[in-house]
């Protein structure tokens, strides 16, 4: 069976990627920055760790071994209620790059990594099909501004 690491699976993104990628059979890590699951993932047979992205020493309590892929959904989102830019900047860049670094490590050659439909909003509403090479481009005023230049 094959092992896949999930980066930010206490969101809402990467938990629906990890229950899907365990019904389709592979050996999921549940990864997130929550201290605590609630035993979310170990109630459907998944390992949880709670890693600090942001930070490349906390990567050391995760497997280093058979690691297939990874799934990187991990990093702050801007709040309207508590948005802190530099909160989100670190996590998106320095998380990734974290990330990044500790597959080197261990030798894992594949990720998934999203891309917010934002990037695509100028395709939106059009009746047409978004072709899979169709230019990117992300509006430049807003929050997701600075979410996507960061």
């Amino acid at each position: 069976m094959k092992t896949i690491i999930v980066f930010g699976a206490t969101g809402n993104l990467g938990a629906y990627i990890s229950l899907h990628m365990k019904n389709q059979g592979y050996d999921v890590i549940a990864v997130g920055h929550r201290k605590d699951d609630n035993h979310f993932f170990a109630d459907r047979g998944m390992r949880y760790y709670s890693v600090d992205i942001k930070n490349p020493d906390a990567f050391d309590i995760l497997p280093k071994e058979n690691i297939y892929a990874v799934a990187h959904f991990a990093s702050s989102l801007p709040s309207r209620y508590a948005f802190n830019p530099i909160d989100l900047f670190e996590s998106i860049t320095i998380g990734t790059l974290n990330v990044l670094n500790w597959m080197k490590s261990i030798g894992c050659k594949k990720i998934v990594f999203p891309q917010t439909p934002s990037d695509m909003a100028k395709f939106h509403n059009n009746g047409c099909v978004i072709p899979c090479d169709a230019p990117r481009h992300f509006p430049l005023t807003g929050d997701h501004a600075i979410y996507t230049i960061a």
